[in-house]
């Protein structure tokens, strides 16, 4: 009688729904059908068997490309790399993880020669601890914008760049003046300094430039620095802002939302960043998504590291 009952197929079909679908177990669905375990059992081999279930086992490496490709058309992007995570994942595992994948790119990349300009912050810190060291000359290491007096090591412009100056046997240029000044004015007397107007040419002309994508809230580095303030952030985002780039705030589609606060920004200009060979966003996190659509439509990457969570946001944002 039981093996009249596995011959049919809507039973075996109600069985691998139940057990594929619904995950209830094989002692659950003998309850609730009224049969034998070993009948569920032979139930599921003849679902398979007659391909009433099909089980895909997919490659996660092989879906975060097929994502990264489609990002790199929609935005037209020279190279899109997309880390797989999860929501279990923390934030520092997709640091780290996003890290690991920025500095392979890095080491193919970077020749005898080049000019890198950095960024600092946190994935930035993880970036330059995580450098592969190679045997290169004449390589130099700048700084992209002013600092944030971040008194945490990995946080620290000046960690970071002696990191990649240590990586890659680099000469270092620091840049030694506030991210953001108190006035239009001051920020010109800084400019006008030959040291730091040299420093931002020397960014302007870096074929690299690496950083990470920011999202404008109250946890900021520039709000904790006493920068901007929760307020200035909050009316910020109320006028559209979406992220940051060298601590440059745009809005969704790259446009600059405070056209004083950036005028008071010290370092290389966000239109400076379409110029680059390598202009190179990375950041993780669904959150992040709006700030990376927007430095992608604002043309200041070409290339994008991220993490699946912010890359699935970016697929169902545009």
């Amino acid at each position: 009688m039981n093996m009249g009952i596995v011959d049919n197929d809507e039973l075996c079909g109600r069985v691998a729904r139940l057990y594929y679908g619904d995950e209830l177990t094989q002692a659950e669905i003998a309850q609730l059908l009224g049969v034998s375990r070993s009948v569920v059992s032979r139930c599921l081999s003849r679902a398979l068997a007659r391909r009433l279930v099909q089980i895909e086992v997919l490659d996660p490496e092989e879906v975060c490309r097929e994502r990264a490709e489609i990002i790199r058309q929609l935005f037209g992007l020279r190279k899109v790399i997309v880390v797989p995570n999860s929501e279990d994942d923390d934030d520092q595992e997709a640091k780290q993880a996003l890290s690991d994948a920025a500095t392979a790119y890095l080491d193919g990349i970077v020749r005898d020669g080049s000019v890198i300009a950095v960024s600092w912050g946190t994935t930035m810190y993880e970036v330059a601890k995580r450098l592969v060291p190679r045997r290169l000359s004449g390589v130099r290491v700048v700084q992209l914008n002013g600092n944030a007096r971040a008194s945490r090591t990995h946080e620290n412009a000046a960690t970071i760049l002696m990191n990649f100056a240590q990586a890659y046997s680099a000469e270092s240029y620091s840049l030694p003046v506030p991210a953001v000044t108190r006035s239009r004015a001051l920020s010109a007397q800084l400019l006008a300094d030959p040291t730091i107007s040299f420093t931002i040419d020397l960014a302007r002309q870096a074929d690299i430039a690496i950083f990470s994508i920011g999202f404008p809230d109250a946890r900021s580095i520039l709000v904790e620095a006493g920068y901007v303030t929760v307020q200035e952030i909050a009316e910020l985002v109320a006028h559209g802002a979406v992220g940051d780039v060298c601590s440059r705030y745009f809005g969704m589609n790259g446009e600059v939302i405070d056209p004083d606060l950036d005028a008071r920004t010290i370092g290389i200009g966000l239109d400076d960043l379409r110029n680059k060979e390598h202009s190179i966003g990375v950041a993780a996190g669904a959150h992040k998504a709006r700030g990376i659509v927007g430095a992608a439509r604002g043309g200041y990457v070409n290339t994008l590291i991220i993490d699946e969570l912010a890359a699935l946001e970016m697929m169902r944002l545009v």
